[in-house]
């Protein structure tokens, strides 16, 4: 029972930590600036209140726990170049956060203990839990970037084509962003989405330049933001935008062959350790164990 209780005082210690940790950090850092100003001495120092102090010991640790505030700007990035643009993205990803630092250790002790029935199996298991909650949806959220990131890069030259036919062929910039969008809709839906949002800013009175380096933003990829540098660079020095993109586009082709070349350079490295631990070892008992076993019988006759 004395354990039980313990453990119980620690969960109510962590939900209210957690609780006054979200409470402190929902509030923008501009309002946080405001207020630290507000709050000097009149000689121009700083004045040493306990609870300034104690609140920014709070918000160093919630950075720490890789930003659980839904108002942190690195958090809301991320997301975006995940694929999750909605306004409540990044407080749905912090309150699941928060959910699972405290079901996910408690379930994992019940769990434990049930099975266990030992209070110290189920403490680790606790543990476990408890991190296996604090990593798990930083790594899935990581994950998630980095395919989509290689989704784009695999697909922006082909997109790059597209866009240089339809500005070729004799339409704006903005007419064929659009077409573009639609035409990409099936095939590759993230520079399509990408394209269709640089549109409705357009149209919306956002200039162009600002909506390519929101675009840049959201995806994340060097590719894109290179791509979009030079959109702007030739917009502002009136150079042939079909001419730009179509060199652009042929660079980004090269550059995607040559991953691809260096992708199955390195095949036959990543193959030699799956080989030597799982293949070789396979081969040398079917191979060789006909031979040991004849010699085995051979040695045991000749004893006898």
């Amino acid at each position: 029972m004395l354990e039980l209780l313990l453990l119980a005082i620690f969960l109510s210690v962590t939900i209210a930590v957690l609780a006054v940790g979200l409470l402190l950090g929902s509030r923008s850092r501009e309002a946080l600036r405001r207020a630290l100003r507000s709050r000097r001495a009149p000689d121009g120092q700083p004045t040493s209140d306990p609870g300034t102090h104690l609140s920014r010991l709070i918000r160093k640790l919630f950075r720490s726990l890789a930003l659980l505030s839904p108002e942190s700007a690195y958090l809301r990035v991320r997301l975006l170049q995940a694929g999750y643009q909605s306004r409540t993205a990044p407080l749905t990803y912090s309150s699941l956060r928060v959910m699972l630092l405290v079901a996910l250790p408690l379930l994992a002790f019940v769990t434990g203990l049930s099975i266990t029935r030992s209070f110290q199996v189920a403490a680790a298991w606790l543990a476990l839990g408890a991190v296996l909650a604090l990593l798990g949806p930083p790594l899935v959220l990581r994950r998630q970037v980095r395919v989509r990131k290689l989704r784009i890069r695999k697909h922006l030259p082909d997109s790059l084509d597209l866009l240089v036919v339809c500005v070729e062929a004799g339409l704006a910039l903005d007419a064929a962003i659009l077409k573009v969008s639609r035409e990409l809709s099936g095939s590759d839906a993230d520079m399509a989405h990408e394209f269709r949002l640089v549109n409705q800013r357009v149209n919306a009175g956002m200039p162009r330049s600002d909506a390519l380096r929101e675009m840049s933003e959201r995806t994340g990829v060097g590719e894109v933001h290179a791509l979009v540098a030079t959109l702007i660079q030739s917009e502002r020095l009136g150079t042939s935008i079909s001419r730009t993109l179509r060199l652009y586009a042929d660079q980004l082709r090269t550059k995607r062959r040559q991953r691809a070349q260096e992708a199955a350079a390195k095949a036959p490295i990543k193959m030699l350790v799956p080989m030597m631990l799982f293949i070789l070892p396979a081969l040398f008992i079917i191979v060789l164990g006909p031979v040991v076993l004849a010699l085995r019988d051979l040695f045991s006759m000749g004893l006898q």
